[in-house]
């Protein structure tokens, strides 16, 4: 358990970073290990949860707190690509 538990602050601790790094100097496969690190982070949240339900609504709230964050930083890096091809094909 603390092995899982570990893992999971080490993706959400990353995944934000790396997602602020994304949209500074955005790439795709960037972006893509943005999604990883998000999705590691959701499914061993969701794990923890299930094994730990006391904690069950701190839990949600930093959960959902942590991925308005880092899905409104993955949308911005897209929208910023999306600007940045749209400026190279003009």
């Amino acid at each position: 358990m603390h092995m899982i538990l570990l893992f999971h602050i080490f993706c959400a601790c990353v995944g934000m970073l790396f997602t602020a790094i994304t949209y500074v100097r955005p790439s795709m496969h960037k972006l893509h290990i943005s999604y990883a690190l998000a999705a590691s982070t959701l499914a061993s949240g969701t794990y923890l949860t299930i094994m730990t339900p006391s904690h069950l609504v701190e839990a949600c709230i930093l959960g959902l707190t942590y991925f308005a964050i880092v899905t409104y930083g993955i949308f911005a890096t897209h929208r910023k690509l999306a600007l940045q091809h749209q400026d190279t094909l003009s």
